[in-house]
């Protein structure tokens, strides 16, 4: 039943507004750590995992982040770990990745140079987009209820929580339920990333400084 009933629609650097304001908002301020901590939470089939491992690399923290990734749909996540998918969507997975990774919102001056086929292979006669091996097994992927399921990963306090297009199927008093485990799982100023769609009403909306289409955790 789960299978049937849950959504996995899902696509490389879905929103390309979200990735820039992460790429020019939130990635500078982690230069300085050491560790990051990421969690995808509800991934199904791991485009926008991937799409996030891509932005690391090309901000040079792929090294020092610590990916992990659930889905309540085991399928899904089989299918997330070969980081292969159909060629359908070829061209707007390009056109997301070229507005969300190369345009600089801040400055229509600079613009990165660096082609998608670095991190993917297209092949529209096999019907196939690779992720590159390189990219393949730098997330842990774990199956997970969010409803129902505490931390997946016991202890892990993240920096970068990303739930986009999940909480728009649930009931107010579940996303209520998530808006304060999240703040709960984040570190003090660790940011939770929602879909363009959603937004933290209710109790919990004083517990996060809004900054644009990112959500940063308040300590006071």
């Amino acid at each position: 039943m789960v299978k049937d009933v849950t959504v996995n629609t899902t696509e490389f650097f879905r929103d390309p507004s979200v990735w820039q304001a992460m790429k020019y908002r939130l990635l500078p301020k982690l230069h300085s750590q050491k560790n990051i901590n990421i969690w995808h939470a509800g991934c199904s089939i791991g485009m926008e995992v991937y799409s996030m491992e891509i932005m690391l690399c090309e901000a040079g923290l792929l090294d020092k982040s610590t990916m992990y990734a659930t889905d309540i749909n085991a399928d899904v996540l089989e299918t997330a770990k070969k980081g292969i998918y159909g060629h359908r969507n070829a061209q707007e997975y390009i056109n997301n990745y070229n507005k969300g990774l190369c345009v600089n919102p801040y400055n229509f001056e600079e613009r990165i140079n660096t082609p998608i086929q670095k991190y993917m292979d297209f092949n529209e006669r096999e019907d196939t987009i690779k992720v590159k091996q390189f990219l393949l097994g730098k997330t842990t992927f774990k199956k997970h209820n969010l409803v129902s399921d505490p931390n997946p990963f016991r202890g892990v306090k993240y920096d970068i929580i990303l739930c986009r297009n999940v909480l728009i199927y649930f009931n107010q008093t579940l996303q209520n339920k998530l808006f304060g485990e999240f703040w709960e799982m984040l570190v003090d100023g660790g940011t939770l990333v929602l879909g363009i769609h959603e937004s933290i009403l209710g109790p919990w909306a004083n517990k996060y400084e809004k900054k644009g289409l990112l959500y940063t955790k308040k300590t006071q």
